[in-house]
């Protein structure tokens, strides 16, 4: 038996149930998911040796709302190889969005939560994701709080707009704010890193924010294989109370174990679209980021299967 159904089922045994279910119904109607037909019977779930997975990043101020995605990720786990890939989605992207119309993507979980914006991955991109993670800010602050934190460079600046995303979440949640005093390779905590992973208002805005997201992730891989002894009680007590996702505790686990076995301490990252396969656009005094679908498409489908990276 697998280690990570051997602990589900210890758990079960224990009386744990997953509070993370609540879109389970998700999996099961790929009609509403957008997957394709012919995808039907080999989608992108834990049966392959390539697991995606939607992972948004959610600004939102309560639980009971959905809020704009302003992550859009594709994590790419290759099972076999312990290989993981991330695929920023630039949150302006303008796309079809069912029943909507056309608007930036990040307004799908808005929407429609992450039923519709996975069915907008997938039915823009010819993806068959059915699986996701979404947190919200305050939950990421927990969860890399949690792991130990995180080492990032950060430039002189940036330490303005960490300090500015800072003095908000202090704002929101009534505790004083750790400000960070000056530039340079340092660790910061939880609340600390996601601030550093909400600036914009240096380096190309959303460009540059997304770079900084992955930096994050691929800091807080580092933490992740650092933390293996305690990962167990790490993700029960402090993951899974953070995040909302159909995987259940099995699931969780194989792809946690798989993060752990990985050869490389470091995520493999690409944004898309690339640059020379959108330009910017004004629509009602509203800027957006219009892309060649098919292009990108194109050019995602050879980073997460085969492996080719575009210059």
């Amino acid at each position: 038996m697998k280690r990570s159904l051997l602990l589900f089922v210890i758990f079960s045994a224990l009386g744990f149930t997953s509070t993370t279910k609540s879109q389970m119904n998700i999996k099961a109607n790929p009609v509403a998911l957008g997957i394709p037909h012919t995808k039907w019977e080999t989608p992108d779930t834990l049966s392959n040796k390539l697991i995606n997975i939607a992972f948004f990043g959610v600004d939102r101020r309560s639980t009971s709302d959905f809020g704009n995605s302003d992550i859009i990720m594709v994590v790419s786990i290759d099972m076999e190889s312990n290989k993981v890939k991330l695929s920023s989605i630039m949150r302006d992207t303008y796309v079809s969005i069912y029943a909507r119309g056309k608007n930036k993507i990040n307004a799908a979980y808005l929407e429609g939560g992450p039923g519709l914006a996975i069915r907008t991955l997938n039915e823009n991109f010819d993806l068959a994701i059915r699986d996701y993670i979404s947190v919200d800010f305050f939950g990421s602050a927990k969860i890399i709080q949690a792991l130990g934190g995180v080492e990032i460079d950060v430039k002189e600046d940036e330490v303005e707009f960490l300090n500015n995303y800072l003095g908000e979440i202090a704002g929101i949640d009534g505790i004083p704010a750790n400000f960070v005093k000056k530039a340079g390779m340092q660790h910061l905590d939880g609340k600390q890193a996601v601030a550093y992973s909400r600036i914009r208002a240096v380096g190309r805005g959303d460009y540059g924010r997304i770079n900084r997201q992955a930096l994050v992730m691929s800091a807080l891989m580092k933490s992740v294989q650092e933390k293996k002894n305690d990962f167990i009680a790490i993700v029960l007590k402090d993951i899974v109370p953070n995040i909302e996702t159909n995987l259940d505790y099995a699931e969780l686990f194989e792809i946690g174990t798989n993060l752990l076995q990985a050869k490389s301490r470091s995520l493999e990252h690409v944004r898309f679209p690339l640059d020379n396969a959108s330009k910017g656009i004004m629509i009602d005094k509203i800027w957006y980021l219009s892309a060649d679908l098919a292009k990108t498409t194109q050019s995602l489908h050879n980073y997460i299967y085969k492996d080719v990276y575009p210059e």
